[in-house]
């Protein structure tokens, strides 16, 4: 994909640029009450707030260290600090995989659709992007693998799939690390904690993966920013190497010590409302003419015959959905985050209902 880039006249940017555009989230036309386009998760545990209502200015005047709270996390993992590197959400870990091992020459093998943010990032250092489709069917393992070559530096797996929620088997996971032992496998698990199955520890026993995760989704802290990288001792090095010295508030790192510190999990029963919702309304959609895929995430996603409609329709009812006009695999397609509350997935379903059939009608 190339794009136009504004010129300023004596100044020449990265020639890479133009293989990328600006990530900007659609902004609904109409007043949102009900956003369920970001895939945010539950209000967070009320104690955490409380870390932020009494910081004291130290935390706020000096740079922050990490060190502690890594080595919190990597006890949580049962893993040496050394194999944990705390980074600016998921996003960040992402940045710095494709910083560490892409260049020009060198390839990044994507199954697709994904989350869009993995080719951007490939895209600016100039890799080769090899798409392998992934859609309703299971994973495409033998398609991936006939394609790993001597150029491919990394494969890029997102499970629960980002944004389809669809999910690759444990044995899937070991074979591509198993028989690509040159090539990084960056294996970014944010929704794992709403899927049946955690491949962390599985995934670990392979010196070149990195897992990817984040207290974004399921433990509600998205506006603070924290994800983390887990991998080996060498692979954690170099993403050290790639990245800012502060990617983190000191606010952020006194929040999340106090989660570690207190052994904070997500919800239970956030967690068991999101499964019941996500089934729920996979079957809502199929009833009314819908084709909903089968998630292990805290969204749903759907095709329907007119998307954009859908979508406009339920923004004038002031629900965000995220639809995906203009990208490849997803056309009429629409993302839909689970509530997590009775009352508010009661709502979506009233609200979608009725978009259908103006649909249906029109």
């Amino acid at each position: 994909m190339t794009n136009t880039l504004k010129q300023q006249p004596g100044v020449q940017p990265n020639p890479f640029l133009a293989r990328c555009e600006a990530y900007a989230p659609p902004v609904p036309e109409t007043r949102i009450t009900l956003r369920l386009d970001r895939n945010e998760g539950p209000p967070c545990d009320a104690s955490l707030l409380d870390v932020l209502r009494t910081l004291d200015v130290e935390t706020v005047r000096r740079y922050p260290d990490t060190v502690e709270v890594e080595s919190l996390l990597a006890r949580r993992f049962g893993l040496d600090p050394n194999r944990v590197l705390l980074t600016n959400g998921g996003d960040d870990a992402i940045e710095r995989c494709c910083r560490a091992v892409l260049e020009p020459g060198r390839e990044l093998l994507l199954p697709v659709p994904t989350f869009e943010m993995i080719p951007k990032r490939a895209a600016l250092c100039g890799a080769t992007i090899t798409e392998v489709e992934w859609g309703a069917k299971p994973f495409p393992l033998d398609d991936l693998l006939d394609r790993a070559g001597p150029a491919t530096s990394m494969i890029a797996i997102v499970t629960p799939n980002n944004p389809t929620g669809a999910v690759i088997a444990p044995r899937d996971i070991e074979q591509i690390a198993a028989l690509n032992p040159n090539t990084l496998v960056l294996l970014d698990l944010a929704y794992v904690e709403f899927a049946s199955d955690d491949p962390t520890a599985l995934a670990l026993a392979f010196p070149n993966v990195v897992v990817i995760r984040t207290f974004s989704k399921a433990y509600g802290i998205a506006g603070l920013r924290c994800g983390y990288a887990l991998g080996s001792p060498a692979i954690i090095d170099w993403l050290r190497r790639v990245g800012n010295p502060y990617a983190l508030s000191g606010p952020t790192l006194n929040v999340v010590k106090r989660l570690l510190d207190a052994n904070l999990q997500p919800d239970g029963e956030y967690l068991k409302r999101i499964r019941t919702e996500r089934v729920e309304l996979e079957g809502f959609i199929d009833e009314r003419g819908g084709r909903a895929a089968s998630s292990q995430a805290n969204f749903v996603f759907a095709r329907f015959e007119d998307a954009e409609a859908i979508r406009v329709s339920l923004a004038k009812q002031g629900i965000a959905v995220r639809s995906f006009p203009t990208t490849p695999f997803l056309e009429n397609g629409l993302r839909i985050t689970c509530p997590g509350s009775e009352l508010e997935f009661d709502r979506l379903r009233a609200a979608l209902k009725l978009s259908i059939q103006e649909g249906v009608s029109s």
